[in-house]
């Protein structure tokens, strides 16, 4: 009998701390969830649990969370011969975020399958060519998977010599580094409702939004679409829209004086006469005197 020690033991994977439902608990993001094909993560309004014993480690969840919540867990290995992904594949199929990722850290051009035994590779790669079709990218191709012979029998061919095993970079941060020419998601400001609390700016974890002396700068290019920014402001003057321009856009605020209550505030305009305080107390309560 072997004896394992437990002190050897790998830490089952988790959803860490890093989590946007942990964060901010009135988050509905629910990325991984949605990855899982296996059920294997449970939301909660404080965050969310993994289940160790459902979870295939197929990484899916590592490749769609915006903020690399998943701990414990790599991104699958698989095999790779020049640019074409080899047999044996994976019995659950990648997502088209991995495969973006295949694309351009490993140059991979096609997949060697048999689609009648893999129909959901042949559904991932179809939906890979769409994504890359609209980002000007060559898409991918399928090879017919090598048979040997012998004796009569046909059998399909294990690993050859020149076929390695490697990964890639899992993540929407390392899509992004990975795609910097364009963008994915475009945050877009409605200046009617917004009331240059700053908010937005504080809680973005990518340093989209950022807020210096008079102006506020948007670079879209590092956008992982979140969604804290739309999630922390309160009077929803923040949307994000789906986007190809990484350029930074600046706007310019002011900081004007409130004509009710005297105190500076920023606004849109240098002569904005109410503060955002003042106009929501219509009965004047807070007029100066």
């Amino acid at each position: 009998m072997v004896r394992v020690n437990a002190l050897t033991r790998s830490p089952p994977p988790r959803v860490g701390e890093l989590c946007l439902r942990r964060r901010l608990r009135q988050h509905p993001c629910d990325a991984c969830a949605q990855a899982c094909p296996g059920a294997a993560i449970t939301l909660r309004p404080d965050g969310a649990s993994l289940d160790s014993e459902r979870c295939v480690r197929c990484g899916r969840c590592l490749f769609s969370c915006p903020v690399a919540a998943l701990e414990n867990l790599a991104p699958p290995s698989r095999y790779l011969r020049d640019n074409v992904l080899a047999p044996p594949l994976s019995a659950v199929a990648p997502s088209v975020e991995e495969l973006l990722m295949w694309h351009r850290e490993h140059a991979v051009r096609a997949v060697e399958m048999d689609m009648d035994r893999h129909p959901g590779w042949a559904l991932a790669v179809a939906a890979l060519n769409l994504r890359l079709r609209r980002l000007g990218e060559p898409c991918w191709t399928r090879i017919a998977p090598e048979t040997a012979t012998h004796s009569g029998w046909r059998w399909r061919r294990g690993p050859s010599a020149a076929t390695t095993t490697a990964s890639v970079s899992p993540g929407r941060r390392a899509r992004r580094r990975c795609f910097a020419e364009q963008a994915e998601w475009q945050p877009e400001i409605d200046e009617r409702a917004c009331t240059l609390c700053g908010a937005c700016a504080r809680v973005c974890p990518e340093g989209v939004l950022r807020m210096d002396a008079g102006t506020l700068e948007i670079a879209p290019g590092n956008c992982t679409g979140c969604q804290s920014c739309v999630v922390v402001c309160i009077v929803q003057a923040m949307v994000l829209e789906p986007g190809a321009d990484v350029s930074p856009r600046r706007r310019h605020w002011y900081t004007a004086r409130c004509q009710h209550c005297h105190q500076p505030f920023r606004a849109w305009q240098p002569d904005a006469p109410v503060c955002p305080l003042c106009q929501r107390h219509t009965q004047g309560m807070r007029t100066a005197r």
